[in-house]
C-alpha cells in the first residue's frame, strides 16, 4: 500500500544515512523534511510555492485554517441568518411559516452533498480545493440574499413618515386613513420578488456548505495519528460552534440599527430597538459574512492532495502478531469506475446497515430540534419575555459557548472509554438519556402571560364577558369608542393605556389629544382617549396613553435560560460519539460517502421540514396577524401560553423519538460486536486492525474485511 510503502522507503533511507528515497513505480520523491511529493512543494498556489510556506504542510494546520472558514460558515448559516428572520418577516411581511421555507432552501441546496462527497472523496480528488470554491460559491449567495433591501425601497414602519401626521383619533379627516393605505399597497412590491432572491441565494449558501463537514473530516482523519484523531476532530467540530454565537452578536449589533440607516432618521419616527414594528439593518451582516468566507477559504486553497502520513507507534499498533500499519491507509472513495451508476448500490449497502440507519435516524431527531431552536429562539424569546430583537440575540448567543463546552466534553469522554463501537454507542445512548430527562424540567418554568391587547386578547370594556375572535388574521378593532375615528390597520403603533391595556394604535384608543414630552415622536402622550376612559367607567380624566407595549411582568428569564444552557451542553455531548459511531460502523472506503449520506437523510427528514413544520406550529399560536392589501403578513401577537407549550412540546417529543433511535443504535452496535465474535470462535478470518483484537475490531478497521462489514451489520 502507498503509506506502507512510503515509510518502509523513510525507514530504509534513516538506516542507510541517506537523506531521500525512490519509489520508481509510484513516482515518489521523498525528503526528511517530507516538503515535496514528485518534486513540487506540498503548500502553495498554482507556482507560486515558496519553501517558508511548507512550515504550514500538516493537519494540525489544516485543522486551523479549516476551523476558521467553518466558523464562518456556522456565522451565516446558523447564528446570523436565524438572528434576523424575525425582521425579514416583520420588513417583507412573511409568515413563521414561509420564513420557514426560506431556512429549508438551505438545506435543499446541501442535497448535493452526495455528489460533492461521493466525487470529492475519490482517489486523486483535491479535497481542499473543492473546500475553498464551495466557500466562495456561500460568498456569492451571501451577497445575493442582502438585494431584496435595495430593490424594496423604504420600510414604512409608521403611519406617516411625517412627524406633523400621527395616528390619532381625527374627526375631520376621514378619508385620511385610508387614502394613506391604498398609497401604501400601490408602493409594495410583490413578495414573490424577494422570496426569489431570498430562495436563491440560501441554496448557493446550501451548495457550498457541503464539503467543509464530509471532505474535510476525511482530510483530517487520513493525517492525524489514530490516538490523536478524537481529539482533533473534536477541535474540528468545537471551532464551528463558536460562529453561531458571532452570528448573534453580529446580528443584535446590526439590528441595533435601523433597516435604512444613513437615508432615514428612525428618531424622528418615533421608532427605537424597542419599539414592536422596529425592523433593523439586517442586511448589513451578509457583507460581513461574504468577506469572512473570502478571506478563510484562501488558506484553505493552498493545501495540496495529500500531506505527510503520521509515524504510528509500532507498540500501539501491533498486537498478536498482526500489524497495524494499513490503519494508515488513506480514505478515498474505493469505486473502481466513479460514476453515477455505482450510487445505487453505494446507498444500498448504507440503508441495509442497521447501526448506520438507526445513528441517522437519532441524530435526525436531535438536529430537527437543533434546526428549531436555533432557527426561531430568538422569536420565541423575543415574544415570551417582550424584549427588543438585538437583547434576544445577544441571548441566543449565549447558547453557543454551551454547545462547544459539549462537544469538548463528548471528545473527552471518548477519549476516557475508548473507540470502539460498542463504547461509543454506549456514549451516545447515554448522553441522549440525560438530555431528554432534562428538556422535562422547562416544563416547571411557567410561560410568561399575554400582553392584554384591547380587541384581541383582552375587551375593550372591563364589564364584558368576552371572547377571543375565531379568526386571527380578521379581526375587527372598531369598538362604539373610536367608530367615529376611522382608524387604518396598515401600521401598528401600540400604545400603553392608563388602564395598563394597550391598544393597537392612539386612534383605537380614540386619543384626540397630544402632549410632546419631548423632541422625539417615540416620547409623545396621548390624551383624551375615549376607550381608555369608557374601558371601566372612568370620571377621574386619567385617560391618556403612552407610545409603546404595556410592560410585561415576568420573571423566569433567568430561570429558562439557565436550565436551556444546561440542556445545550447535554445535547452537544451527543455529537462526536455520533460521528464516531458513523465512521466505525461502516468500511473505511465507506466513510466520506457515509458521511455524505447521512448529511442527505439529515436534510431530508430533518433540516428541511423542520423549520416548515416548526414555522406551522409557532403560526397556530398567532392571535392577531397583520392585513396587508387584502392579505395576510406576519403575525404581530402571539399567545404567549400556546406558543410556550407547542413549541417546546414539539421538541420534547422530537428528544423523545431520538431516545428511541439511540437505545436502537446502541442495541445493533452490540449485535454487530457479537456477531463478529462468533465469527471469529468459529475461526473466519476477521484481521485484528488497530491493535483491537476483541470484538471492538468492526469498530476500527481501516481495510476491507475479508468478512464484510455489511454482511456483519444485517
Amino acid at each position: 500500500m502507498a503509506d506502507t510503502r512510503w515509510r518502509a522507503l523513510t525507514n530504509e533511507s534513516s538506516s542507510s544515512g541517506t537523506n531521500s528515497s525512490t519509489d520508481s513505480s509510484m513516482g515518489l520523491t521523498m525528503s526528511n523534511s517530507l516538503s515535496s511529493i514528485n518534486g513540487r512543494p506540498l503548500c502553495g498556489y498554482g507556482a507560486w510555492r515558496p519553501k517558508w510556506l511548507q512550515r504550514l504542510a500538516n493537519a494540525k494546520f489544516f485543522v486551523l485554517f479549516s476551523g476558521l472558514l467553518s466558523i464562518a460558515q456556522s456565522q451565516l448559516t446558523l447564528g446570523y441568518t436565524s438572528s434576523v428572520i424575525t425582521s425579514i418577516e416583520r420588513r417583507f411581511r412573511l409568515s413563521s411559516s414561509l420564513s420557514g421555507l426560506v431556512i429549508s432552501c438551505y438545506d435543499i441546496g446541501t442535497l448535493v452533498v452526495v455528489f460533492s462527497s461521493y466525487y470529492g472523496g475519490k482517489q486523486g480528488s483535491h479535497r481542499p480545493k473543492w473546500i475553498a470554491y464551495s466557500a466562495w460559491l456561500m460568498s456569492l449567495g451571501s451577497l445575493i440574499f442582502a438585494i431584496p433591501h435595495f430593490i424594496g425601497g423604504h420600510y414604512h414602519a409608521v403611519f406617516s413618515d411625517s412627524q406633523d401626521i400621527l395616528p390619532t383619533c381625527n374627526l375631520t379627516a376621514s378619508s385620511y386613513n385610508q387614502t394613506y393605505e391604498d398609497l401604501d399597497c400601490l408602493k409594495a412590491n410583490p413578495i414573490w420578488h424577494s422570496l426569489l432572491f431570498f430562495f436563491t441565494a440560501q441554496v448557493l449558501i446550501g451548495i457550498g456548505s457541503t464539503t467543509m463537514i464530509t471532505l474535510g473530516t476525511t482530510y483530517i482523519d487520513d493525517f492525524i495519528k489514530r490516538s490523536e484523531v478524537s481529539v482533533y476532530l473534536a477541535i474540528f467540530y468545537c471551532m464551528p460552534v463558536v460562529g453561531p454565537a458571532l452570528g448573534f452578536v453580529t446580528g443584535s449589533m446590526c439590528l441595533s440599527l435601523y433597516v435604512d440607516f444613513g437615508t432615514v432618521a428612525a428618531s424622528k419616527l418615533g421608532l427605537t430597538p424597542d419599539s414592536p414594528q422596529w425592523v433593523g439593518a439586517w442586511w448589513l451582516g451578509f457583507f460581513i459574512s461574504c468577506a469572512m468566507l473570502a478571506v478563510f477559504a484562501a488558506p484553505i486553497l493552498g493545501f495540496p492532495k495529500e500531506l505527510p502520513k503520521p509515524v504510528e507507534d509500532k507498540r500501539k499498533t501491533r498486537i498478536g502478531g498482526v500489524d497495524g500499519d494499513d490503519e494508515d491507509e488513506t480514505v478515498h472513495m474505493a469505486f473502481n469506475d466513479v460514476s453515477l451508476k455505482n450510487l445505487p448500490r453505494a446507498v444500498f449497502s448504507l440503508l441495509t446497515n442497521p447501526t448506520y440507519v438507526f445513528v441517522c435516524l437519532a441524530a435526525t431527531s436531535e438536529f430537527s430540534i437543533v434546526t428549531g431552536f436555533i432557527r426561531f429562539v430568538p422569536k420565541f424569546i423575543e415574544s415570551q419575555f417582550s424584549i427588543s430583537a438585538s437583547n434576544a440575540d445577544l441571548l441566543t448567543g449565549t447558547l453557543i459557548p454551551a454547545g462547544a463546552i459539549g462537544v469538548v466534553l463528548g471528545g473527552a469522554l471518548l477519549k476516557k472509554v475508548g473507540h470502539g463501537l460498542t463504547k461509543t454507542a454506549s456514549v451516545f445512548f447515554g448522553a441522549t438519556i440525560v438530555s431528554c430527562c432534562l428538556f422535562g424540567v422547562l416544563f416547571l418554568i411557567d410561560s410568561c402571560p399575554t400582553m392584554p391587547l384591547a380587541g384581541v386578547s383582552t375587551s375593550y370594556y372591563a364589564s364584558d364577558s368576552w371572547e377571543r375572535p375565531p379568526n386571527p388574521a380578521n379581526i375587527s378593532l372598531t369598538e362604539s369608542c373610536n367608530s367615529q375615528c376611522n382608524c387604518s390597520m396598515s401600521s401598528y403603533e401600540p400604545v400603553c393605556g392608563s388602564n395598563g391595556i394597550a391598544y393597537f394604535s392612539p386612534c383605537h384608543a380614540g386619543c384626540v389629544g397630544i402632549r410632546n414630552g419631548g423632541e422625539e415622536r417615540s416620547e409623545y402622550n396621548f390624551t383624551d382617549c375615549s376607550c381608555i376612559a369608557a374601558y371601566d367607567d372612568q370620571e377621574d380624566g386619567i385617560d391618556y396613553a403612552v407610545s409603546g407595549d404595556c410592560e410585561n411582568k415576568c420573571d423566569s428569564l433567568v430561570w429558562f435560560m439557565v436550565v436551556l444552557i444546561i440542556i445545550v451542553i447535554s445535547t452537544a455531548t451527543i455529537q462526536m460519539p455520533g460521528i464516531t459511531v458513523i465512521l466505525r460502523c461502516v468500511n473505511p472506503e465507506q466513510r466520506p460517502f457515509a458521511i455524505g449520506m447521512q448529511f442527505v437523510i439529515l436534510r431530508l427528514l430533518g433540516y428541511i421540514p423542520a423549520p416548515v413544520y416548526f414555522g406551522h406550529v409557532i403560526d397556530s399560536t398567532c392571535i392577531f396577524w397583520q392585513k396587508h392589501c387584502g392579505s395576510k403578513g406576519s403575525c404581530w401577537e402571539y399567545d404567549n401560553k400556546r406558543f410556550y407549550m407547542g413549541y417546546l412540546g414539539l421538541c420534547t417529543g422530537l428528544k423523545c423519538a431520538s431516545l428511541l433511535f439511540a437505545s436502537l443504535t446502541w442495541l445493533m452496535a452490540r449485535r454487530q460486536s457479537r456477531k463478529v465474535s462468533r465469527h471469529r470462535l468459529a475461526g473466519s478470518s476477521v484481521p485484528t486492525v488497530n491493535g483491537c483484537s476483541e470484538v471492538e475490531v468492526v469498530t476500527n478497521g481501516s481495510e476491507m474485511f475479508d468478512l464484510d462489514m455489511h454482511e456483519i451489520a444485517t
